[in-house]
């Protein structure tokens, strides 16, 4: 799922050798997962610039938990599988996504509606910065 690509380069006039790490095909087989599993199409994956919720009137940070007397999230079954292949990505070379993946898997057995609205925007997120 990653492929490197080493070179030389020069840095401040200093010879360097470099290593680039491509997800690009992983990240777009993480998205195609998602898909697969939620019966959601790609016209749903919106453009975003973060892969978190907008926050909560007032600057708070959106609440995940589930709420006494809610039910679960309709992504429940799936979450853990598509989380924990983004883990894998994000822990290689997309760091950016990784306290986003961490909240939602901290979530997994009490999955929220919320939860499933925050995992949507992580996807759109990564659909949106796939390159």
């Amino acid at each position: 799922g990653c492929y490197h690509r080493r070179f030389d380069a020069t840095v401040d006039d200093h010879p360097v050798r470099c290593m680039e790490y491509d997800m690009r095909e992983f990240m777009s087989s993480c998205v195609t997962s998602y898909l697969e599993l939620t019966g959601k199409t790609e016209k749903t994956l919106k453009e975003v610039d973060t892969p978190f919720l907008p926050s909560m009137p007032g600057g708070g940070d959106t609440p995940l938990d589930l709420e006494p007397g809610e039910e679960g999230g309709e992504l429940t079954e799936v979450a853990s599988s598509v989380l924990m292949k983004l883990l894998y990505g994000a822990r290689l070379a997309r760091w950016d996504l990784l306290r986003a993946v961490g909240m939602l898997a901290s979530k997994v057995s009490k999955w929220s509606k919320t939860c499933d609205r925050a995992l949507h925007r992580l996807m759109s997120y990564v659909h949106t910065t796939r390159e």
